[in-house]
């Protein structure tokens, strides 16, 4: 595996490669306070048909909570690709990352690989402005905790006591700060005003029935918006699907992709396609 670094405005952005060279190029985006090594479960199935690249950004949660003083979270994301030289044959998100991928895809048409399908995994959405309240944002503030919490559990592989998790929950939200939250709030408050019925490549959106934060009436709402939107839900699973039905999530992307049979056919690629990157890099494995 490759590893790709480049700086901007203090920060550092972080690319991850691997798969066949000259395949498909799969762009995958993590959410808040989550790195990219949330998509490990599926990189051994994608990356036998496509070249894959793992982004790491700013609200990995590994670097300071100021990155949206900088940039908003869909200009980071196109710098990224600006910065890696990358023209996306299909986008991979989850969570805040499925948010600003949705963004980019919406509002910036000309950026490379706009009209690459996506699949999106719990995203956040409200289709009227009117539902973006002070009682939705207070409901999201008060469930933020929570919200931690659960993200905690998902990813830690043994069971933790009470008091432990309770102190992590704190620390996590104390180091998250309410500069991130209110990019996420930001980003999540414009959804209503993106023009979605312009997104016209099939999007594949993964929701959890039992989600908590990213509900399936408002999933449901997004999709019917999309003109060639498709929507899979899990009834036994919340907004970590990738860890509470691993396998099924896995196997829908895949699905998706048909990384089963031959792989999705590329969509044009632009200029940038065929660039060597110029950034440093380092050889690991995985």
């Amino acid at each position: 595996m490759t590893t790709l670094l480049a700086s901007l405005g203090g920060y550092t952005l972080q690319a991850r490669v691997c798969g066949p060279v000259g395949a498909p190029l799969a762009v995958l985006v993590h959410g808040m306070m989550e790195a990219g090594s949330v998509w490990k479960p599926l990189l051994p199935r994608l990356a036998a048909t496509h070249r894959c690249v793992v982004l790491d950004l700013p609200w990995n949660g590994l670097q300071s909570g100021l990155w949206g003083r900088v940039l908003p979270p869909e200009r980071w994301l196109s710098a990224a690709l600006e910065r890696f030289q990358l023209c996306p044959d299909v986008w991979i998100a989850h969570s805040f990352g499925a948010n600003t991928v949705l963004t980019l895809l919406a509002q910036h048409p000309a950026t490379p690989g706009a009209t690459a399908p996506a699949a999106l995994v719990s995203p956040f959405y409200k289709a009227l402005h009117r539902e973006v309240t002070w009682s939705l944002f207070q409901q999201h503030v008060n469930a933020f905790p929570d919200f931690v919490q659960q993200s905690i559990r998902a990813r830690t592989a043994r069971p933790l006591a009470p008091d432990v998790l309770q102190r992590m929950t704190r620390t996590a939200c104390e180091h998250f700060g309410c500069y991130v939250w209110t990019e996420f709030w930001r980003l999540y408050a414009g959804m209503p005003f993106l023009p979605l019925h312009e997104v016209r490549q099939p999007l594949l959106v993964l929701a959890g029935g039992d989600d908590q934060f990213a509900r399936l009436p408002d999933v449901r709402a997004m999709v019917d918006t999309l003109p060639a939107g498709r929507l899979r839900v899990f009834r036994d699973a919340g907004h970590f699907l990738l860890n509470d039905l691993r396998h099924d999530a896995v196997g829908a992307i895949a699905q998706f992709l048909q990384v089963r049979g031959d792989p999705m056919p590329a969509t044009p690629r632009q200029a940038c396609a065929g660039a060597t990157p110029s950034f440093h890099s380092t050889e690991s494995t995985p």
